[in-house]
């Protein structure tokens, strides 16, 4: 997640779109190496985890970035968040 400025995307009102997070491969499990990207208001919703996939759909016009708690965020090296996209709703 190096930079300050997180990928921007743009979808339309109940446009679905997907995420896969980065993971960590142990055998033949893959686990999510980050947390999920949560909105940071209600112009969209998660609607689906599974694994490193997570799936987002778009509800109402607007701008929301989706967020991360951790310790690879570049504000602080301990733990803090950051965004890693921002999504306009037009």
């Amino acid at each position: 997640m190096p930079g300050s400025h997180p990928p921007q995307v743009q979808v339309h009102p109940g446009q679905r779109f997907t995420v896969l997070v980065a993971g960590n491969r142990n055998g033949t499990q893959v686990t999510r190496a980050f947390p999920v990207p949560k909105p940071t208001n209600s112009v969209l919703v998660i609607t689906d985890v599974h694994g490193q996939t997570v799936r987002y759909q778009a509800r109402t016009r607007g701008t929301v970035r989706l967020k991360v708690r951790s310790q690879y965020c570049p504000s602080n090296p301990k733990v803090s968040t950051c965004s890693v996209l921002a999504v306009s709703v037009r």
